[in-house]
């Protein structure tokens, strides 16, 4: 079976030469627990989005390490910020939405 990662990448069926570009180029980046906070923000489909503290409680993992792999997926253009809501404690806390090729991305890496 072929690595998905060695075939070029397609974002829309006549994507331009940039787009694609940009995509080979972010996909070496997401990995690990960039691909795991990733891969939670798609879960959750395309208008629920979850908060940082969400995704912690997913991926059994820790604030501290979640907040910064979300400015970077943020950057990488794979996920965009959604509406204030509230957490356990009753403080507001940005909600994070997954963008179709934050959903290409995530699709690629499980197969």
């Amino acid at each position: 079976m072929q690595d998905i990662l060695d075939t070029p990448p397609n974002i829309h069926n006549n994507a331009r030469e940039t787009e694609q570009l940009a995509l080979e180029f972010i996909l070496p980046k997401v990995k690990k627990l960039r691909l795991v906070v990733l891969k939670a923000i798609a879960n959750a489909g395309w208008t629920g989005g979850k908060t940082g503290s969400e995704i912690v409680e997913d991926i059994d993992g820790y604030i501290v390490s979640v907040r910064p792999r979300l400015t970077e997926l943020h950057e990488y253009g794979l996920i965009i910020p959604g509406e204030k809501r509230k957490n356990k404690r009753g403080c507001q806390e940005l909600s994070w939405l997954i963008t179709s090729k934050g959903m290409q991305v995530a699709r690629m890496k499980d197969e």
